[in-house]
Formats: C-alpha cells, sequence, structure tokens
C-alpha cells in the first residue's frame, strides 16, 4: 500500500513538472509574441546575450528571425546588437521592420520607434527622430506600456539638440506628468533658455504642399456676396476634394467655410 501512494506521488509530482514546464513554454512565446519555441528561446538568449556579446546576441536574434519570420522581438533585437556593433543602416532596417511586423501593438513596436528616435537624433537627423518620437507618443495614447515618458523625454533631448528650448521644457514637463518619480528640474533649465517669441511643439506634423485637384468638367461661376460685419472678404480657397470654399476675411483673422449641398 504505501509503495502504492508512493508511486502515485511521484506520477502526480512529474504531472506537475511537465504542466509547469509546458506553461513555462507558453509564457515564453506570449512574452516575445513568438509563433514556436524555438523563436521565444532564440529571442532570450539574444536579449542575455546583448550586453556582453554582441555578435552572438545578434546570430541569436537571426536564429529567432529564422524561426519565426513574423517575429517582432528578434528584428528589435537584431537592430539592438547591429547598432552596437557599428551598422547603423542595418540597425535602422531592423527596427522600422519591427514596427511593422508588431501588430498587436506591443511594447516591442514602442521600443523600436523610441530606439528608431534616438539614433536619428544621435545622427542630428532631427525631423527622422521627430517622426519616430512622435509615432512612439501616438502609438500607446493611453500609456499601456508606460513608454510616454520616455518617448516625451527623448523629443525634450532632441528639440534642446536643435536649440528650440521652448519645445523642448514642454516636452520635459509632459515626460515629468507621465512618470510621476521623474525629476522635472530639466525643464526648468530648459524654459530659461527659450526665447520669449519662440513658438513651442511637441509632435510631428508633415508639411503638405497644397496641389489643387483636377476638374472632371467644365465648372460655372456664380457671384456671391457674403455679408460680413468682419470686413471684405480678400481670399476663396476650394477645397482639393470639392467639398467646400474657404473665404478669408481681409482685415481680421477669420475664416468662414461655405459647404456645398
Amino acid at each position: 500500500m504505501a509503495g502504492r501512494c508512493m508511486r502515485f506521488a511521484a506520477c502526480a509530482v512529474l504531472l506537475l513538472l511537465a504542466w509547469t514546464w509546458g506553461a513555462a513554454q507558453d509564457d515564453l512565446r506570449a512574452q516575445y509574441g513568438a509563433a514556436n519555441l524555438a523563436a521565444a528561446q532564440a529571442v532570450d538568449q539574444a536579449m542575455t546575450l546583448l550586453p556582453t556579446d554582441l555578435h552572438a546576441a545578434l546570430q541569436a536574434a537571426d536564429a529567432a528571425a529564422k524561426a519565426d519570420p513574423a517575429c517582432a522581438a528578434a528584428l528589435y533585437y537584431r537592430g539592438l546588437a547591429e547598432e552596437g556593433l557599428g551598422n547603423i543602416e542595418e540597425s535602422l532596417t531592423a527596427l522600422q521592420r519591427g514596427i511593422t511586423l508588431d501588430t498587436r501593438g506591443s511594447a516591442v513596436g514602442l521600443d523600436c520607434a523610441l530606439r528608431l528616435g534616438s539614433i536619428y537624433s544621435r545622427l542630428k537627423q532631427f525631423d527622422d527622430a521627430h517622426r519616430w518620437y512622435t509615432r512612439a507618443v501616438l502609438r500607446d495614447p493611453g500609456d499601456t506600456w508606460h513608454r510616454q515618458a520616455n518617448a516625451y523625454a527623448g523629443l525634450a533631448t532632441m528639440f534642446a539638440a536643435r536649440g528650440e528650448y521652448g519645445s523642448a521644457s514642454v516636452c520635459a514637463y509632459l515626460a515629468a506628468q507621465a512618470d510621476p518619480e521623474a525629476a522635472d528640474e530639466q525643464a526648468d533649465r530648459y524654459a530659461e533658455k527659450a526665447v520669449n517669441s519662440e513658438r513651442a511643439r511637441v509632435l510631428y506634423t508633415p508639411h503638405i504642399p497644397f496641389t489643387p485637384a483636377k476638374r472632371g468638367g467644365a465648372a460655372t461661376l456664380t457671384h456671391l456676396d457674403i455679408k460680413t460685419t468682419d470686413g471684405p472678404v480678400y481670399q476663396v480657397v476650394a477645397d482639393p476634394a470639392g467639398r467646400f470654399v474657404v473665404a478669408v476675411a481681409a482685415e481680421k483673422p477669420l475664416l468662414y467655410t461655405l459647404k456645398f449641398r
């Protein structure tokens, strides 16, 4: 009887260990967003090797990408390894590919965007840095992954490097707001250097040149008398999509939108 109990207990322990091991492997796959265990283990190895052996970390990241070509984490660690080895173009390519693969909206895509912002800022390609930091902010507006402070801090550093201290100050305050434990003394120092007339900005907004749309046929112009107490209208600009016309007042900074019905 005692022997049966011991065998039963041993079997129970083995089953528990097997279940625990299986759960751990599932957790590893979920942690790195990998489709299979081989890719997840390779990513984990790349992360472990990265601080001490960049070449081995790169090999592990490549193995992960080979095992699961859609694994964003593999591209992230490949990008970090390539950056550490001085292969900047390869690093940028890997990190951008990592963002594309991160269809889950996980922290990996955010980390790729933040790293791209840091690299471009260091290269003094500030417009590109601005664009990637902005993408990091907009990718997780609710700050689920707690990267907003890093993104705003990166923007602050980038603006300071450009000499735009008003913008740097605003971004530094936003970083401190996103992370209550962060100090905002840097924001105060940036504010002291800001020019009074400087207009602060935060997120990247691309300049899109206005291109008039081609008409599908002949148009008939009808006289329109705009009655306003704000002075005469001196300019009328048509929407390229043909949805409305914007009339600009001459004497005051006002816009009138005339919608078509």
